[in-house]
């Protein structure tokens, strides 16, 4: 909470490269959370478009780390750096790339805490072939995958 603001702020990070169901997920949760008059929402997005266009037409503070342009220590910085000018609270990841940057963002500007979302589907078929993928969405333990000493 800034001073002089009681309302927790909540920094989202997400892609925007496409007006679809998470983008849109997004959109109505921070307009809902801008309602409530209880949270500060405002918003890192990593494409220039339409979700980006719409977070700032509900006057919310939202910052371009373009990928097209940025790598991926530029885009943490920039999320760090949004994080400190807005004194974000709670920095809130929507998918597996903004995960991994925005708590790195969230790291090195010492934002207090984390909520991290993925949407949908997994986006690639599972297989060993792709172990990071394999793991990253296995249900069991490594203990049910390796083999027994």
């Amino acid at each position: 909470m800034t001073e002089g603001n009681s309302k927790l702020v909540v920094t989202h990070i997400v892609s925007g490269d496409l007006w679809a169901g998470a983008e849109v997920q997004v959109y109505n949760l921070c307009r809902a959370l801008k309602a409530s008059d209880q949270i500060t929402p405002t918003a890192v997005v990593f494409n220039d478009g339409i979700l980006h266009d719409k977070l700032k037409e509900l006057g919310m503070p939202v910052s371009l780390a373009d990928e097209s342009k940025l790598g991926p220590w530029a885009i943490a910085r920039s999320i760090s750096a949004h994080c400190k000018e807005q004194e974000s609270e709670i920095v809130h990841t929507h998918g597996p790339k903004e995960n991994v940057l925005g708590i790195l963002g969230k790291e090195l500007a010492r934002a207090p805490r984390s909520i991290r979302t993925v949407h949908g589907n997994p986006e690639t078929r599972l297989s060993l072939k792709r172990p990071h993928k394999w793991f990253a969405n296995r249900k069991r333990s490594f203990h049910d995958v390796l083999p027994p000493r």
